[in-house]
């Protein structure tokens, strides 16, 4: 028993004494930690030919806007996304990111140039575009494909879907919360299961 007390003081003091490893409080301004990336889909962007700025690295969710210049209904639907933009940078839990399905990655610049988008672009055939969390192939354009920060793909709807964005932000965030029966804890026994037994 005194050596349990021992170790249980000593253990104690180390805690207290030691200070965390430095590598423990570094974090980069993506959100990524030595520990973990908490920003995979953000930190994967080092990989690519980012272009028109960079996503919000706060943001809780992503939407992957596929869509290109050559595409009339992308033309028509860009105007309005790019005013949804503006909502979605004051409310700050969600960002686009062009996934541009132009044939070059210049024309891809262009293309948000020419809309005056301030969101982020990737070109579609960038050779790392699997590298990607949650990126797949979409049935048409425009399309979107919306993630989650860590890159799990929560829709895949047509562009028109971000008249919506903050239902569906909401949503999303509604199911990563418990409900309020899992964040009950369980009650307390006072039975116990070894019965009323004399020791």
């Amino acid at each position: 028993m005194k050596y349990l007390r021992f170790l249980c003081a000593l253990l104690l003091a180390f805690a207290v004494l030691c200070p965390a490893p430095a590598f423990a409080k570094k974090i980069s301004k993506d959100g990524a930690s030595a520990l973990g990336d908490a920003n995979p889909v953000v930190t994967s962007l080092k990989s690519f030919k980012v272009f028109n700025g960079k996503p919000n690295p706060k943001a809780k969710f992503y939407f992957y806007l596929c869509s290109a210049s050559w595409c009339g209904p992308c033309q028509k639907e860009m105007p309005v996304i790019v005013k949804l933009h503006k909502e979605m940078k004051k409310d700050g839990r969600a960002d686009i990111i062009l996934v541009g399905y132009d044939k070059t990655l210049d024309a891809a610049k262009a293309y948000l140039k020419s809309h005056k988008a301030k969101f982020a672009g990737i070109w579609e055939g960038d050779k790392h575009i699997k590298e990607l969390p949650g990126y797949g192939p979409v049935p048409g354009i425009p399309y979107v494909i919306m993630v989650d920060r860590s890159g799990k793909t929560l829709t895949v709807q047509h562009a028109s879907m971000l008249e919506n964005w903050k239902t569906a932000v909401d949503n999303a965030e509604a199911q990563e919360k418990p409900s309020a029966e899992e964040q009950e804890s369980p009650a307390d026994d006072t039975s116990s299961d070894m019965g009323d037994e004399t020791l």
